[in-house]
């Protein structure tokens, strides 16, 4: 694979484990539905994306798997608790 395509997908994770802004735009018709003559009104919205846990655990895990490697399977609904008894055992958690 690519250096660039790797460097991507680094990235990718990195900002689904942190979490990030995303901007949707919609464009409303104004006036008759029916009609295309109306006048379109464009809305903008930043909503946010929530950190994922299993990105975040992805990323620990290649790059500190001394520590993190230990971590079980653990998902975006499991309750953050169990993230930290899966690390019970390590003995670097800083």
């Amino acid at each position: 694979m690519k250096k660039k395509a790797t460097d991507a997908v680094e990235t990718a994770i990195l900002r689904r484990a942190l979490g990030y802004k995303v901007r949707e735009m919609t464009i409303i018709p104004d006036g008759d539905p029916d009609s295309d003559s109306g006048e379109k009104i464009t809305k903008i919205v930043e909503k946010d994306v929530a950190p994922s846990i299993q990105a975040c655990l992805c990323w620990l895990k290649a790059y500190r798997p001394e520590i993190w490697g230990k971590a079980g399977a653990v998902n975006d609904d499991s309750d953050p608790a169990e993230l930290y008894k899966a690390l019970e055992g390590s003995d670097d958690v800083s």
